[in-house]
């Protein structure tokens, strides 16, 4: 209504228009050019991925570049109801390789129901900053029966071993 009013006042002159087109092209002072992608957004269906990926690709960026501690909400994330949030927050913790996230990606990766996915993730992650005393945990995981995890985490204790020159040990997990 009071646009209308301003207008109405505007005797001479010309319009001026502040829009501009849209800023695709990835520059110094725009690390985020804008992306148009149709989506539903819905926990399911084909296009969820989508959505998630975009949302996850945002928190990563903020993650990069934070100067906060994040790690504490991202052991907490582990616990999450949404099996993506919890791979997620796995990955995350591997990629960041805290010595904190030690004991809840132990925990996530001996859990037995949990999801594979979260499993496989947090043995990457012990396997990326695990120490020597992750091996004994990472050797019941090699006996559990489970074919899948068990070369999950020979791949996991075999990279602790080779990080911390722990050739005595090395040979244990080798390839058969």
């Amino acid at each position: 209504a009071k646009r209308k009013q301003a207008a109405a006042l505007v005797k001479d002159g010309i319009s001026v228009s502040l829009a501009g087109d849209v800023n695709t092209e990835k520059t110094v002072d725009n690390p985020r050019p804008y992306e148009h992608m149709m989506v539903l957004a819905n926990e399911t269906g084909a296009m969820a991925s989508h959505v998630k990926r975009a949302a996850q690709d945002a928190l990563d960026d903020i993650l990069a570049s934070a100067t906060a501690d994040f790690v504490p909400a991202l052991c907490t994330a582990l616990d999450h109801q949404t099996l993506d949030v919890r791979v997620w927050a796995a990955e995350r913790l591997r990629d960041y390789g805290d010595a904190r996230a030690l004991d809840v990606l132990l925990a996530a990766a001996r859990d037995e129901s949990e999801q594979f996915l979260v499993r496989a993730a947090a043995m990457a992650g012990l396997g990326k900053f695990g120490d020597e005393g992750t091996l004994a945990s990472l050797e019941e995981l090699i006996q559990s029966g489970n074919r899948n995890l068990a070369f999950d985490a020979k791949n996991a204790a075999r990279e602790i071993c080779q990080r911390l020159k722990l050739d005595r040990r090395l040979g244990i997990y080798q390839e058969e």
